[in-house]
C-alpha cells in the first residue's frame, strides 16, 4: 500500500466518521432532551461536523484514487 493510498484512505474514514457522527448527533432524540436549546445546539453541531467532514472529502476527492469504501454487513 502505497503513501498517497494511505493518505486518501485517511482522508475518505475521516469524512465517513465525521458525516456518520453529525447524522447520528441530528437524529439524536430522547425522553427529555427535546427543549428547544437542546435542539438548536444539536442543529449546530451536526452541520459543524458536516463541514468538517466536507474538508475531508474534499482533501479525498483531489487525490483522485477511488477507494472501496462499501460497508461490510457480515460484521
Amino acid at each position: 500500500m502505497t503513501e498517497q493510498y494511505k493518505k486518501a484512505q485517511y482522508f475518505l474514514a475521516s469524512y465517513q466518521a465525521l458525516s456518520n457522527a453529525s447524522e447520528m448527533i441530528r437524529s439524536h432524540g430522547e425522553e427529555g432532551f427535546s427543549y428547544e436549546e437542546y435542539m438548536r445546539q444539536k442543529k449546530k453541531i451536526a452541520e459543524q461536523l458536516d463541514k468538517r467532514a466536507y474538508q475531508f472529502f474534499k482533501k479525498y476527492e483531489d487525490m483522485n484514487l477511488d477507494i472501496e469504501s462499501e460497508i461490510d454487513l457480515n460484521y
